[in-house]
């Protein structure tokens, strides 16, 4: 059974260097004025995509590492998330056996009315967030975001500005939870503005 979360709203894309990072900027920068924004970037080693992890820590496939940053003037994601607005900032590198544990082991850690940005593709494999959110790259397409794409809520285009701002602007909190406004219409079985 997969879960579904209001609160959660993911980022993930086809491939590295797409804006991912860039778009969770700045959905923390919006939300964060009013809200508490956790951010949340995960890495997960698969067969075949180790060159796709730069300069992470790996780990084996039954244990995950769970870093906190506490540091805003560092070069790292982690750290442009709080200087975004985060009230904390988390790293997540697990093993394919154990994400769901290490998922499960973030959420205790973490206040229940906390707004959740994740920057992710394996976290929208097993739960269902209020909006995910898929950069495509149809240049750089790693094969287990393929998947994903069709369960995007929202596409948008690599390194293109204006498109991260409209995706920005799609997206509210109504009460508890992220949604998608009304204006975003499904065309084709994907998400466009």
């Amino acid at each position: 059974m997969i879960n579904s979360y209001n609160n959660i709203m993911i980022i993930g894309g086809t491939g590295r260097n797409i804006g991912k990072s860039t778009l969770m900027e700045l959905m923390t920068k919006r939300f964060s004025g009013f809200n508490e924004i956790i951010t949340l970037k995960t890495s997960m080693l698969l067969p075949g995509e180790e060159y796709l992890h730069g300069k992470h820590k790996l780990v084996k496939p039954d244990e995950y590492i769970l870093i906190e940053e506490t540091n805003r003037n560092t070069n790292k994601d982690s750290s442009r998330f709080l200087r975004a607005g985060a009230s904390k900032s988390f790293f997540l590198s697990s093993g394919e056996l154990v994400i769901k544990n290490a998922f499960d082991d973030f959420m205790k850690s973490i206040s229940s009315d906390s707004f959740i940005i994740a920057e992710s593709n394996v976290l929208a494999e097993f739960i269902k967030p209020a909006v995910f959110i898929m950069i495509v790259d149809n240049n750089n397409i790693k094969p287990s975001a393929k998947k994903l794409i069709d369960k995007a809520d929202l596409i948008v285009p690599a390194l293109n500005n204006k498109e991260f701002e409209n995706a920005v602007n799609s997206v509210i909190i109504k009460g508890r939870g992220f949604l998608l406004k009304n204006s975003v219409k499904r065309q084709q079985g994907r998400l466009s503005l």
